[in-house]
């Protein structure tokens, strides 16, 4: 909506609220008027945040608004507000793209965060998941929070061998995703499955065991 259309409007509000302060006569008033509608035409305030960044202004102590001051604080304010909100619409943006192309991730499901098992201890901890557009934007918003200070990341280096890897077959885990005893029972349970492989197959997952893929390294 074109500020044109609500400006008289939010004026005469803006004027109410503000009814004991001292304002200017004569022309000063109808300059103060019109430098209030070009600035928020100019730096495209919408509607609502003009009459809110209005009534923020409001909660300021009276002593610190002045006729020099007025305009230039409440664009202050309200061009914060702007800047707010454009951010908002832009992280939800991008949290939404996450959220759809991360669906079916073969380690978080899509939630952008997994879970590791120690194989000392058997502790649970919750990483921020290094395969999908969910665990990077989850990682990124909270860089500054106490999530993000309390959650590893497994796109880290220091992680990398708590990632997934290609177990053979197409498939793919991690060790620490599982407790030890349960991995331990399904490396059996493959190994076990070599003597009922043809020849080039047993070689094949021989050669994945080798390179340490089913190794029972602990975390």
């Amino acid at each position: 909506m074109n500020a044109e259309e609500w400006f008289d409007d939010f004026y005469r509000t803006h004027l109410r609220r503000f009814s004991g302060f001292n304002w200017p006569a004569g022309e000063g008033f109808v300059e103060l008027s019109e430098s209030f509608r070009w600035h928020i035409e100019d730096k495209s305030i919408p509607k609502d945040i003009a009459f809110e960044a209005s009534l923020r202004l409001m909660g300021e102590p009276v002593k610190n608004i002045s006729f020099g001051n007025m305009l230039p604080r409440f664009l202050e304010i309200a061009t914060e507000m702007k800047t707010r909100r454009s951010e908002t619409n832009q992280a939800n943006a991008t949290l939404q793209y996450a959220a759809t192309v991360s669906k079916g991730c073969l380690d978080c499901g899509g939630s952008g965060m997994t879970d590791r098992v120690s194989h000392k201890d058997g502790h649970l901890q919750r990483f921020f998941c290094n395969l999908c557009a969910m665990g990077v934007y989850l990682a990124q918003a909270n860089r500054n929070t106490k999530l993000g200070e309390n959650t590893p990341d497994l796109s880290d280096d220091a992680n990398a061998r708590l990632r997934m890897r290609e177990c053979g077959d197409g498939r793919f885990d991690s060790p620490f995703k599982h407790q030890a005893k349960d991995w331990d029972a399904e490396r059996d349970a493959l190994r076990t499955a070599l003597y009922e492989l043809p020849p080039e197959a047993a070689a094949k997952k021989i050669a994945l065991i080798k390179k340490g893929l089913f190794a029972g390294t602990s975390a």
